[in-house]
């Protein structure tokens, strides 16, 4: 039984630490890795280093029809894999030496379909680090990052492909939620480590802001999701109530103390100012996505 590894990338030249990461793997060596490159060129150095390692996939943007390829760039990706499981990582993350044994081995020995491993932060740790670390006490979770999963090939017949045409951002919440109605459970497993470099403080409100107008879609096209919002994405909820009675302040000076007492109640995270801008920015995200899906 042979695993197929995909790697979409555009310009990113930190893959080449992905590849080095994904060949130095433990205990398991019947593995094919194939990179689905947008980046018209620039890493063809790259294709080289490695190039009786790899299956190098150039995917083409007819047009530049597309601001953001990955979805696309994955069920490519997926049509060019042989392999019984197919296992995703991101260019910009770096696996830890068994992790694909870890991954794979509930779909190998377990009969699992869907898989779904921890993301760790690349340097210090980050408040980002909390959302697989609140994780490890279920053994099945409602949903898992596409940069650290895999699937047996069973499930993506079934289910499909990635959904590129109602998402940039979100497609792989999506396809977690048409995994779970189709009957998949997904299985959480801590031990299968990949260390992510989440970027600039600037890259982290940009990606908030993107997470939520992504939501708004997500509630579109899953409504039987929003009953679960409160306890599964408060957030969603929250913020943009703050942010559209940020008038009040007009009338209400002493609404502004809002603001510390958020900060406060992030003390003991990480960067508190950092995470309550980028909650801010999830909420702004939250309403600009469901305005325009009223227009």
């Amino acid at each position: 039984m042979k695993i197929s590894i995909i790697i979409p990338v555009r310009n990113d030249r930190r893959i080449v630490n992905t590849i080095k990461g994904i060949l130095l793997q433990k205990n398991i060596r019947d593995f094919e890795i194939i990179v689905v490159d947008a980046s018209n060129g620039s890493l063809d150095d790259v294709k080289k280093m490695f190039e009786n390692k790899i299956r190098w996939v150039k995917y083409k943007n007819i047009n530049n029809a597309r601001k953001r390829t990955t979805v696309a760039q994955i069920n490519l990706g997926v049509e060019k894999a042989k392999g019984d499981f197919i296992v995703y990582i991101d260019a910009d993350c770096i696996p830890a030496t068994d992790w694909l044994y870890e991954l794979t081995k509930p779909l190998i020995y377990e009969n699992e379909y869907f898989v779904g491993g921890a993301v760790k932060s690349l340097n210090k740790k980050t408040h980002r680090d909390e959302q697989w670390d609140n994780l490890t006490k279920h053994k099945y979770v409602n949903c898992c990052a596409n940069m650290n999963s895999a699937v047996r090939r069973e499930l993506l017949e079934k289910v499909g492909k990635y959904d590129a045409i109602k998402f940039n951002y979100g497609w792989d919440v999506d396809y977690c939620w048409r995994a779970i109605n189709a009957g998949y459970r997904i299985k959480y497993v801590p031990t299968a480590v990949i260390y992510h470099d989440w970027g600039s403080a600037k890259s982290e409100l940009k990606r908030s802001y993107r997470y939520g107008e992504a939501r708004a879609r997500l509630y579109k096209k899953h409504p039987d999701k929003i009953k679960d919002i409160l306890s599964e994405d408060p957030m969603a909820i929250l913020y943009p109530l703050i942010i559209l009675s940020l008038s009040i302040i007009m009338v209400f000076p002493y609404y502004s103390l809002i603001f510390p007492i958020l900060i406060l109640n992030n003390l003991n995270r990480g960067n508190p100012f950092i995470i309550v801008l980028s909650h801010f920015a999830y909420g702004i995200g939250v309403i600009k996505g469901a305005a325009t899906l009223v227009r």
